[in-house]
């Protein structure tokens, strides 16, 4: 379990506007979550999860997500991971 939990934190910040190492950073928190969500209770590490993320982006990609937050609520880490693979994907043409 904690194997896991260093491999999304040790995951690499992405430092520029590059919609390959966003790709690269969603697919280690994905792997990584899957494989912990066998333990249970990775639901109630959202807010962790959700500032982890932050942190490895770039003020960029930062504020392209709070650009894309509607209304006033704290954005769930479910709504980051959906914003950077629609952002990922896009920039990349699929």
């Amino acid at each position: 379990m904690t194997n896991y939990w260093q491999a999304i934190d040790s995951a690499p910040k992405v430092n520029r506007d590059s919609p390959s190492l966003l790709r690269n950073l969603l697919n280690v928190f994905s792997e990584n979550l899957a494989a912990l969500k066998q333990y249970d209770e990775v639901d109630l590490w959202d807010f962790t999860l959700l500032n982890l993320t932050l942190q490895k982006l770039d003020t960029t990609w930062k504020q392209k997500f709070e650009l894309s937050i509607v209304g006033n609520s704290v954005p769930a880490y479910n709504d980051l991971q959906e914003f950077l693979y629609r952002v990922g994907n896009y920039d990349n043409g699929f």
